[in-house]
């Protein structure tokens, strides 16, 4: 600190301890509540953008501060063409952050770890100067970079103000293992801006009409003109996500065999429209996602899928149909020791049968564990740490293990067991076949499955029983919600991800947050919302289970979705709370408002709260047992996934359990094709495609995937089918060019928000 006032006042521009002085009197108070510390430095500046970037892609021959004045001035002139008005904000660097904090209202627009600040570019030629800094975002693994305005006296100081971070530039990267080095294909494949515009059920799995008729949905339900989001859409080689650009919240993660369908509507016009058709074969549902983008960036998302497309291919057939396969060429053995050691699980037992999703840690399957009696194999999830991953994911993927291994109850997700002694990392966690809760409620409510309140209040209780039990275990979860509450067969219910979960101090009985965590502010208490010191303890889990109880009532609906998360957490730090769901009846509502007690002392303790929903739920029981809701929703699933597991057993028992060499794997008769296992009987196909559900279902046109271009050399449609990617990538190769009239839409609906 003392280091970088000297500093700055050897600059001569400003008087720097004056300067610094004067900021801290007279914004204390109201950034110390908001950014939990005193800013070590301030500077006024227009904020002009942010952009996601490939610069672990760039071009060699660049440096990175060429990169950095490239986008300044590309981003200049797009604003200048857009008449965009840039934001007043004032750029706060403390000892742990770098935060954009708006001049107008003080809010804290976003918060950036410093040692993730990698690069900062200062252009003093321009008029007037510009700065840039590039940031990393590890959830979704890209990089932005940040455009300002600013005075030429500013400059300098800003740089000088981070310069310790010098020291941690791009250490997430130089901890990866090369995947050039592996000869794997960089996981990011592209990243584009678009505004987020919503998502609709389609009855269709492909073509131009279901995504157009998805927007005349999103028309008529928004009829009040809502802005959309701005957000990031990244394509990875496994998967497709975006979130909120700003706050970073991921709205939607799912992975690339999931995408049946993308397309650019609008095409030519200043604005088009990006869209993406996603089946879920687990809760049988197909939902369009619609994106408003600058002309030419929709058609740059779709090749990214096709590429997407491209790299599972060829990295199906480099895993020789065998996903799990230890990679003893470039890595030897790892000892396992302390929790996990006992928990090894024997990696040759595990057979892949087909992807579930994909996450932060890389591609989730579903598969088979042999037991000794074959007709006993146990179905199984096993979520995989990419090879290349760094080793902070590494770390964060051990520790949720090693949390896991610690909890052992009917509501919480059970870890099976792990492989660790050689990459990929695997964890072994029971299946939940239905996936989690939250997309379960929104199924329900686009299928007009009415959930009446016993089958309500039988997810609330078995989810409090949960808690109860891992608040008992001097645990606090810290990440509480219905996307992480998971559904079996039976309305079974399990808490999951536990990546951030903590143990309390046994004194205190809470945690207190020193480091820096990516937290979900919708579902979060008002007091972990700001101040010097945040502390999470049981009561702020409760904050968050009523607020999860909101969800179940309100069928999964996004909390204070009226709002973005920076608004959001302001309100709630106000005091804002959640109104009352219609069907949501008022001695049940009463819990929820003890839960969000601006007191913590005054909520409940899970304990209290658990006896309290069960009295309630025992009343509703007598008036009838609640519905298996999964089956209802795809009464085949478990079917086919018996089936699967079966057939599973019946090859492994052919041709050996144990995997005595790559060779020996090659030799299996079966294929996991990284999205389903092919059916060797014509009989099971044929079973399949005539009950038009469940797992490896083709299109309606019965192809399995095809890819077809207009004749416009921007628009592009990709298909593919959640059977196979094959036929995706080979149609892609061959560029079949197919005609079709584009359709104007109607735009003047949605709004484009301001970066």
């Amino acid at each position: 600190m003392t280091s970088i006032k000297k500093s700055i006042e050897r600059t001569g521009s400003v008087s720097g301890e004056d300067m610094l002085n004067s900021i801290k009197v007279k914004l204390r108070s109201e950034m110390e509540g908001n950014l939990g510390e005193v800013p070590q430095f301030m500077l006024k500046a227009e904020f002009v953008t942010i952009r996601p970037a490939l610069l672990a892609h760039k071009d060699e021959s660049r440096t990175m501060s060429e990169v950095l004045r490239d986008t300044i001035l590309d981003e200049r002139l797009r604003a200048k063409r857009n008449k965009s008005k840039p934001e007043k904000m004032l750029v706060a660097v403390t000892p742990d952050y770098v935060a954009l904090v708006s001049r107008e209202n003080g809010q804290v627009l976003q918060r950036i770890a410093r040692h993730y600040v990698e690069e900062v570019c200062i252009d003093t030629k321009l008029q007037p100067p510009s700065l840039a800094f590039c940031h990393h975002n590890k959830r979704l693994g890209i990089d932005y970079i940040n455009v300002f305005d600013v005075k030429s006296k500013y400059a300098d100081p800003f740089e000088l103000a981070i310069e310790e971070t010098r020291s941690y530039n791009r250490s997430h990267r130089e901890s990866k293992i090369s995947t050039a080095a592996l000869g794997l294909p960089e996981r990011l494949i592209g990243t584009e801006l678009g505004t987020f515009l919503g998502s609709r059920p389609v009855s269709k799995k492909t073509g131009n009409a279901a995504c157009e008729a998805a927007v005349m949905a999103l028309r008529r339900k928004n009829k009040n003109r809502n802005k959309g989001l701005l957000a990031t859409i990244a394509v990875h080689s496994d998967s497709i996500s975006y979130a909120e650009t700003m706050s970073d919240d991921i709205l939607f993660e799912g992975h690339i065999k999931d995408v049946t369908f993308v397309t650019v509507l609008d095409e030519g016009q200043p604005e088009e429209i990006f869209a993406f058709i996603e089946s879920d074969d687990r809760l049988d549902t197909i939902t369009c996602h619609l994106f408003l983008c600058e002309k030419g960036y929709a058609d740059k998302i779709c090749t990214f899928v096709s590429r997407a497309l491209q790299q599972m291919r060829e990295l199906q057939e480099r895993k020789a149909d065998d996903p799990f396969f230890p990679d003893t060429i470039n890595m030897a053995p790892e000892p396992v020791t302390g929790l996990l050691g006992a928990a090894q699980v024997p990696r040759d037992d595990l057979s892949a049968l087909k992807v579930l999703g994909a996450g932060q840690f890389g591609t989730v399957y579903m598969a088979t564990l042999a037991q000794d009696d074959a007709d006993e194999d146990q179905t199984v999830a096993v979520k995989m740490l990419r090879t290349e991953s760094s080793n902070a994911d590494a770390d964060e993927f051990r520790y949720e293990c090693e949390v896991m291994v610690q909890l052992q109850h009917t509501n919480v997700v059970k870890l099976v067991g792990v492989c660790f002694e050689h990459r990929p990392w695997l964890c072994v966690l029971e299946i939940m076949p239905y996936g989690d809760l939250r997309k379960v409620l929104q199924t329900c409510a686009s299928k007009n499955l009415h959930l009446t309140l016993v089958e309500r209040l039988n997810f609330i209780k078995q989810t409090l029983a949960g808690m109860e039990y891992i608040a008992s275990q001097g645990f606090v979860h810290m990440d509480l919600a219905a996307r992480n509450v998971l559904l079996g067969e039976n309305n079974l219910t399990k808490i999951a991800d536990f990546g951030i979960a903590h143990k309390v101090d046994p004194q205190t009985q809470k945690f207190r947050l020193t480091g820096h965590l990516r937290l979900a502010v919708r579902w979060m208490a008002p007091e972990t919302l700001g101040g010097k010191r945040i502390y999470f303890s049981e009561k702020t889990d409760v904050y968050s289970f009523g607020v999860f109880m909101w969800e179940v009532f309100e069928s999964g609906e996004l909390p204070f979705g009226h709002l973005k998360s920076r608004a959001a957490r302001d309100e709630i730090r106000a005091g804002l709370i959640l109104s009352q769901p219609d069907d949501c009846p008022d001695d049940v509502f009463d819990f929820m408002l003890q839960a969000w007690h601006k007191e913590p002392e005054q909520r409940p303790s899970f304990s209290t709260f658990h006896d309290a929903i069960s009295n309630i739920y025992a009343q509703e029981l007598d008036k009838g047992p609640p519905r298996d809701v999964g089956a209802e929703l795809n009464a085949l699933l478990t079917q086919n996934m018996r089936r699967m597991s079966t057939k599973a057993s019946v090859v492994r028992r052919k041709s050996g359990t144990r995997r005595i060499s790559e060779s020996a794997v090659k030799q299996r008769q079966f294929s996991s094709d990284l999205s389903t296992m092919r059916e060797e009987d014509e009989e099971g196909e044929q079973s399949l495609a005539e009950q038009g559900m469940g797992f490896g279902v083709p299109d309606e046109d019965g192809d399995d995937a095809k890819v077809t271009r207009r004749n416009s050399p921007r628009h592009r449609t990709v298909s593919s089918s959640s059977a196979t990617v094959e036929a995706a990538a080979s149609a892609f190769s061959s560029n079949q060019l197919v005609r079709r009239e584009s359709q104007d839409l109607d735009l003047s609906l949605f709004e484009q928000v301001d970066a």
